[in-house]
């Protein structure tokens, strides 16, 4: 069966908590409501107020991934990959007019913005002699990896705008704790919770603040019939929903609203991204992407949590080791991987217990793949048809989600400059550095010659 992705964007009508972790005094708050959280809160308003476990409106929008793939709801609906790159001092999408410390930018600030390191990565791997030697920033900087979700908008050309997103206000909100046999405030007990603000403030003129409020935005896949019911279900609750802790204390509320359908990737996007990543690495073959935007969950063969696509994949081949050489399985050929572990931690609400902890792959996990040319037309159709039906475990809390041959890689693919006088590679000391330490250690062989 086949779903339509749509955008999903939920407008804070109060300051929502969402707790990284289970602790109860101390309790880090997200900055992003999950896919799980989501489906719980709706799922409990489906009880509540529209039917019970056993309706089939309740089993299409809660329990059946082939209808119904909730996503979590975060301040941009696009996350980049893992490969995307920005300047350590300036980062950005659009040019920072200052930095994190405060300092004045240099004069090329407007040429600071994402980098995507895919190509040169991969570049790397196959000629070694043509790829840079450093990875820098323009101006002379290292460059960090940018994690940020970013918004999209539609061009004239049929391609893809990026803007960087308002980021949201996050405050930490303190309680005491209430002694049950007097109803009063207990002593040396304190309670801190990281909230979610519902206001954002903007720019505005000097001598003026204009807020507007927090929007979030995500995907969901839908079918047909899980369409119409989940737009029953928002008419019947107003479009109002309470996510997220505290709820009793007035917080947790927003307004959910269905948006516009979203692309979907054709053949003709694969074999652009194809040819023009073939002949920037002066190849012949066909190259293809795998993206989890939200992450994945696999299990290998033991049950045992892993990062390889190729245990939810059955055509794809394993990613190799580091002291293995790849292997080739009907002509598909693995080249690159960039994958972390994020610990999945949750609330059964039905049940009032904790979740069993998973490992999963944090979203923008990225894989690359090179197949020969004989074989393209059926990996294309593979292709597709996981791009519509996602891949691991979880895959109703929106885990498992890839993107196919992201252009991203190509819009912002990393060009190399000339090196900045005085810049260094990242992760290595300055000369200053050096020409310190080496004065110390002259300093020391000088006074121990004097001692002898």
């Amino acid at each position: 069966m086949t779903l339509q992705p749509l955008e999903l964007k939920a407008t804070l009508l109060e300051p929502v908590a969402i707790r990284a972790n289970r602790q109860s005094t101390r309790s880090e708050g997200l900055a992003w409501i999950p896919g799980s959280t989501l489906l719980g809160a709706l799922a409990h308003a489906y009880l509540r107020w529209a039917g019970a476990p056993d309706d089939d409106g309740f089993q299409i929008l809660f329990q059946d991934e082939n209808h119904c793939r909730w996503g979590s709801l975060r301040t941009g609906i696009y996350q980049p990959p893992a490969t995307a790159a920005s300047c350590k001092r300036f980062p950005g999408i659009s040019g920072a007019t200052t930095s994190k410390s405060g300092a004045t930018p240099p004069a090329d600030s407007e040429a600071h913005g994402i980098h995507d390191l895919l190509l040169a990565e991969l570049l790397a791997l196959r000629k070694p002699e043509d790829a840079p030697t450093a990875i820098l920033c323009r101006c002379g900087e290292p460059l960090k990896p940018y994690r940020s979700p970013l918004l999209t908008t539609s061009s004239k050309k049929g391609g893809l705008q990026f803007a960087a997103p308002a980021q949201p206000v996050r405050r930490t909100r303190l309680h005491v704790g209430i002694l049950r046999t007097t109803s009063t405030a207990a002593k040396q007990i304190l309670f801190s919770e990281e909230t979610l603000d519902c206001w954002i403030k903007t720019g505005a003129e000097p001598g003026i603040d204009a807020y507007e409020p927090t929007i979030l935005s995500g995907t969901i896949e839908l079918s047909d019939h899980a369409r119409k019911t989940l737009k029953s279900l928002l008419d019947l609750l107003d479009s109002r929903v309470d996510v997220g802790a505290s709820r009793s204390r007035g917080l947790g509320s927003l307004e959910l609203k269905m948006g516009q359908p979203l692309p979907t990737p054709s053949t003709t996007q694969l074999d652009r991204f194809s040819n023009q990543a073939a002949h920037h690495l002066s190849g012949t073959d066909s190259i293809f992407t795998l993206t989890f935007p939200e992450g994945a969950l696999f299990l290998d063969p033991l049950l045992r949590f892993t990062n390889d696509p190729a245990a939810a994949i059955p055509w794809l081949p394993p990613m190799p080791r580091e002291d293995q050489k790849p292997e080739t399985v009907d002509g598909i050929t693995p080249l690159y991987g960039n994958a972390e572990f994020t610990r999945l931690r949750g609330w059964h609400g039905a049940h009032g217990l904790p979740r069993s902890d998973d490992l999963a792959l944090e979203p923008g996990a990225i894989f690359a793949y090179e197949v020969h040319q004989d074989q393209w037309p059926n990996v294309q159709e593979r292709l597709l048809q996981l791009a519509a039906t996602g891949a691991g475990l979880r895959r109703n809390e929106g885990l498992g989600r890839v993107r196919i041959s992201d252009p991203f890689h190509l819009k912002f693919a990393y060009q190399p400059t000339a090196q900045t006088p005085g810049s260094h590679p990242p992760n290595a000391p300055t000369n200053h550095l050096k020409t310190k330490r080496s004065t110390k250690n002259t300093r020391k062989k000088k006074k121990k010659k004097r001692k002898r």
